[in-house]
């Protein structure tokens, strides 16, 4: 861990590379001394593996000293290396699993806002990490689980908790399906508890409850993916294509419920219950919906859409997935696109089409339909000028760096890409493939 104050300035990073070859100039030195003072003035506290290396080396900046960075290093804690993934994103739930969930619910953040203030109506003497609970704080609580049960009403504050958190984004779009699977199947659990328990008025008012639930987390997930890939997409060119996969997402996710209803309603005792002393579990909706998905796994392979319902979305769900990656993938190798600026234009384009016909078996593989692959086909010359936009933008810092600093002319590029070369040789090769 590093907790202290550390200045940072892009130039300190290469002053020393510097200093052997080019002695930096009176200004310039006057310059750097006055952003190292401003520097100062900025506190930073940071919990990472590099404090001592970040401290030394902007302590021992060429250009002008800095004050010993005060740090603090703490013996390995495994608790700190664990992934924070939410809910959804997390493995299936053990047993176990599900009597920690159950046990750390005492100690949930309880209060309301007033304004913008939080007021916690929690005893802050209950606060506890769930790495902190023994095995036998488990047992004994399993235990008073397994003589008390669970009760009829629906936790639904556990509901939400477990549904929080399902936006979607590039950092996150490999649990995209897991995601709105995790949603069909508590939706079909919690369904079939309240048809099965309910009846009447609390009938209506909880299916209404779940329905505003599903609902909402579906147009989070929709509305977040649309605009993350369809927004990738039609930012290289294809209109409209937001509006039709937040379309093709919910019309998805409602294939999903639909088949983990049906699924349900056939699997028996697919949580493998039945004459265990664990029927606290059967109230457990989060644990029966865990062993549904798995059920559903181990059963089917994939979640099956009704064949009544596959043509009413312009994408599948096997294209959503691959537009997910696909966007994540390539959005990343346009931000940060890269280049041997010595080798001729001309080969760039080659690199291209090799990207282009890697790209067929994986679609083959993921079995996207025709509209998908049009898609893909019709926006890749958009990703090759946004791959070049990217190099020429740093080209240009060369063309001002060198106008700045004439004597670095030799040693950097200054010639935007020649896209004309590219395209004739991208087009040659695709044609001879």
């Amino acid at each position: 861990m590093f907790v202290g104050k550390l200045g940072f300035h892009h130039q300190i990073g290469n002053a020393a590379r510097m200093r052997s070859n080019v002695a930096p100039a009176p200004m310039a030195k006057a310059q750097a001394a006055q952003n190292l003072t401003l520097m100062r003035r900025t506190d930073h506290v940071e919990i990472s593996r590099r404090g001592r290396a970040a401290a030394e080396q902007h302590a021992c900046a060429a250009m002008a000293p800095l004050p010993f960075v005060p740090y603090t290093t703490l013996a390995p804690d495994e608790r700190l290396s664990h992934d924070l993934l939410a809910p959804s994103e997390m493995p299936p739930l053990s047993e176990k699993d599900a009597v920690l969930k159950q046990f750390m619910k005492q100690y949930r953040l309880e209060g309301y806002f007033e304004g913008d203030r939080f007021v916690s109506t929690s005893d802050s003497g209950k606060i506890r990490l769930p790495d902190d609970v023994t095995d036998s704080e488990l047992e004994t609580f399993r235990q008073q689980l397994v003589r008390n049960g669970l009760g009829q009403e629906i936790d639904w504050r556990g509901v939400e908790d477990d549904l929080a958190n399902m936006d979607m984004s590039f950092s996150n779009m490999e649990h995209f399906e897991a995601k709105a699977d995790f949603l069909a199947s508590r939706y079909a659990v919690l369904k079939d508890r309240i048809g099965t328990q309910f009846t009447g008025d609390q009938h209506d008012a909880e299916m209404a409850k779940l329905e505003s639930l599903f609902s909402q987390y579906k147009e989070t997930i929709a509305n977040s993916f649309a605009e993350t890939v369809g927004g990738f997409y039609e930012g290289l060119g294809q209109t409209g294509t937001i509006e039709e996969m937040k379309a093709s997402v919910l019309v998805m996710i409602d294939q999903k419920a639909s088949g983990y209803e049906k699924h349900l309603a056939q699997a028996g005792d697919y949580a493998q219950l039945e004459g265990s002393e664990n029927q606290w579990l059967k109230q457990d909706d989060a644990y029966l919906a865990s062993k549904l998905r798995e059920h559903v796994s181990a059963v089917s392979g994939n979640q099956k859409p009704d064949a009544s319902q596959t043509t009413t979305a312009p994408y599948s769900a096997k294209d959503l997935v691959f537009a997910g990656m696909y966007a994540a993938k390539t959005s990343e190798q346009i931000t940060k696109a890269n280049w041997d600026y010595d080798a001729p234009d001309a080969s760039l384009g080659e690199f291209f089409a090799q990207l282009g016909q890697d790209l067929e078996r994986p679609m083959y593989e993921a079995g996207v339909g025709d509209r998908f692959s049009a898609l893909i086909q019709n926006s890749f010359r958009s990703f090759m000028d946004r791959y070049m936009d990217t190099l020429d933008h740093r080209i240009k810092k060369n063309q001002a760096v060198v106008e700045r600093l004439p004597h670095m002319a030799g040693s950097l590029r200054t010639e935007l890409i020649d896209r004309e070369a590219v395209y004739r040789a991208f087009q040659k090769v695709m044609v001879q493939n």
